[in-house]
């Protein structure tokens, strides 16, 4: 399997076991927001802002991405009407 570029992507802080070591100090980004600034095969760095950051496991942290905020159908029809509009 050959592994996604995640530099980035925000994800949500968790919690993992197994490498790299999940250490009491990280608790604290626990459903926190950070971006992957770093990946190399098994480990995405994220950076939480103010110098904070930490090695998070690859695939884990694909469980944990932000997506965007997904539009509903009428807010999309809604959109689509006020450009068709200004035609």
């Amino acid at each position: 399997m050959k592994e996604k570029d995640l530099i980035g992507k925000k994800i949500t802080g968790f919690r993992f076991s197994g490498g790299p070591v999940f250490v009491d100090e990280m608790e604290k980004t626990i459903g926190k927001e950070g971006v992957v600034v770093s990946q190399v095969p098994n480990v995405c760095f994220v950076s939480f802002g103010f110098g904070q950051g930490w090695n998070y496991p690859y695939p884990e942290i694909l469980e944990h991405l932000v997506e965007k905020e997904k539009k509903t159908t009428e807010e999309l029809v809604a959109e689509l009407q006020k450009l068709i509009s200004k035609i």
